[in-house]
């Protein structure tokens, strides 16, 4: 069996130094081994043990030092079908780093458009097996609340048309346009709302104005008092790009307005120097992550829970060593355009390369097949076998897997993703040795998407035995 450099990349394991002591993380396993300080020394110095076999490693590792997150759970496959539709290509923002800033039209979508795609999600759905039955779809744009009537339409529709199981709705909106009207009918369907805000009113204002110039902090944030921001089914999504890199504050900002479920979203190979991150600051994002973990362990030593993504994720992950995977764009998650073309997801609605069939005239079952065999591993596939974080980065998006393929070099995402993982390892750690029982806290605090999604209830028992 060939050799591998136990401490040195490309390698079988990864050392972290966190407060004076040592811990080696495994990437196959996900196990993460403290080491007593002199042993670790004595390991990476020894001529026999500078070099091993993974076979090795695993025995080694298992055999002599104590893991500290051991336990392993197995995730719900009941996964069910994700279909986003993108009801409308306009949008009323103007937002400085997205990537179709320029390349939005004037399209919506039809009733006569979403009666197809309605017919056509209802035939999937009542295809597979019953016992994977879910229905998810997701109000995309542009900003889909410029198509009121066409959401509404899906959800008394579906909601109608789906007898056995409760479907699920979310929608990401800017939101400029929520109104009372609106929560209430959100209300009425269980419909779960991401608003995209990047922080205090400066922040937002400079990044995500109306096409005028103009604001949009005081019109969001004055939206809000029409939502319970203290349940899981509002959510805040901040983007950071290089204009806003010290981005804690800004979390913490939203956090404070009453936003307690929130997720971050990094700008990278956008295309717009001025706002992509670049190498040079990761070390910021490192410290600005670092203090975000902080904030999450502080707050779960009062009992408290923060769903703030990737920190809660991560955290997750971590402790149920579970494997991330590649998204299920091909899969299990579809995307609509305004005319009810079909695309593995929102990141290629109008690639004509990528178009695989209509609500019309279904699925193009030969072209999906090619896209399906190109996975975010396949695609890049010499990278990622190679990485340390492949089983924790999954491969992650699909599109920009196939739109990197030629790259010889790792491109800036996964550098970014990475340094996140870093800041994840470290402080979960950190709080390991805090004796913090985060899944315990977890299973007694239910109601959060993550849990009806992954944790079925016999999982929500075990995690909830006091040996956690």
């Amino acid at each position: 069996m060939a050799k591998t450099p136990l401490f040195s990349p490309p390698c079988s394991a990864r050392v972290f130094d966190v407060n004076g002591e040592f811990y080696i993380f495994n990437p196959d396993t996900l196990k993460i081994y403290s080491v007593p300080k002199k042993i670790f020394k004595e390991l990476n110095t020894a001529d026999n043990l500078d070099y091993c076999t993974k076979d090795d490693l695993h025995f080694s590792l298992n055999e002599f030092f104590p893991s500290i997150n051991s336990k392993v759970y197995t995730k719900n496959s009941k996964t069910g079908l994700y279909a986003i539709i993108c009801v409308s290509d306009q949008c009323n923002l103007r937002c400085s780093y997205c990537y179709r800033r320029d390349q939005r039209s004037p399209q919506n979508m039809t009733l006569e458009d979403a009666e197809k795609v309605v017919e056509w999600l209802i035939a999937q759905d009542r295809s597979i097996d019953s016992s994977e039955q879910q229905l998810n779809l997701i109000f995309f744009g542009g900003e889909p609340l410029l198509c009121k009537n066409v959401i509404q339409y899906f959800l008394e529709e579906i909601s109608r048309r789906v007898q056995n199981y409760s479907p699920r709705f979310s929608i990401s909106t800017n939101g400029v346009l929520l109104d009372k009207n609106i929560a209430t009918l959100f209300k009425k369907y269980d419909v779960r709302v991401q608003i995209s805000i990047d922080g205090n009113r400066n922040i937002q204002n400079a990044h995500r104005p109306h096409f005028d110039g103009t604001g949009t902090y005081d019109t969001i944030v004055n939206n809000l008092q029409y939502f319970n921001l203290s349940n899981d089914r509002v959510s805040a999504r901040a983007t950071v790009s290089k204009k806003n890199i010290r981005f804690f504050e800004q979390i913490k900002h939203l956090y404070d307005i009453g936003f307690k479920q929130l997720s971050l979203g990094f700008v990278v190979d956008s295309g717009g120097v001025d706002y992509d991150i670049q190498h040079d600051d990761l070390p910021t994002i490192k410290a600005e992550m670092d203090k975000l973990y902080s904030f999450f362990i502080e707050r779960l030593e009062s009992g408290e829970i923060l769903r703030i993504n990737p920190v809660y994720d991560h955290f997750i992950f971590l402790s149920l060593r579970w494997s991330q995977y590649c998204c299920g764009a091909t899969k299990n998650v579809f995307a609509f355009n305004y005319s009810g073309d079909l695309f593995p997801c929102q990141r290629f609605v109008g690639n004509k390369e990528f178009l695989c069939g209509s609500a019309r005239l279904g699925l193009n079952k030969v072209k999906l097949k090619k896209l399906r065999d190109n996975s975010c591993f396949k695609a890049t596939e010499n990278r990622c076998n190679s990485c340390w974080i492949r089983n924790l980065c999954g491969g992650k998006c699909y599109f920009l897997s196939t739109t990197e393929a030629l790259l010889d070099e790792a491109p800036m995402r996964c550098l970014l993703e990475e340094t996140l993982l870093i800041s994840a390892i470290e402080n979960y750690i950190s709080m390991r040795n805090k004796n913090l029982p985060l899944l315990k806290i977890l299973a007694e605090n239910p109601g959060s998407s993550f849990i009806e999604a992954a944790l079925d209830r016999e999982l929500a028992q075990q995690i909830s035995q006091p040996d956690l």
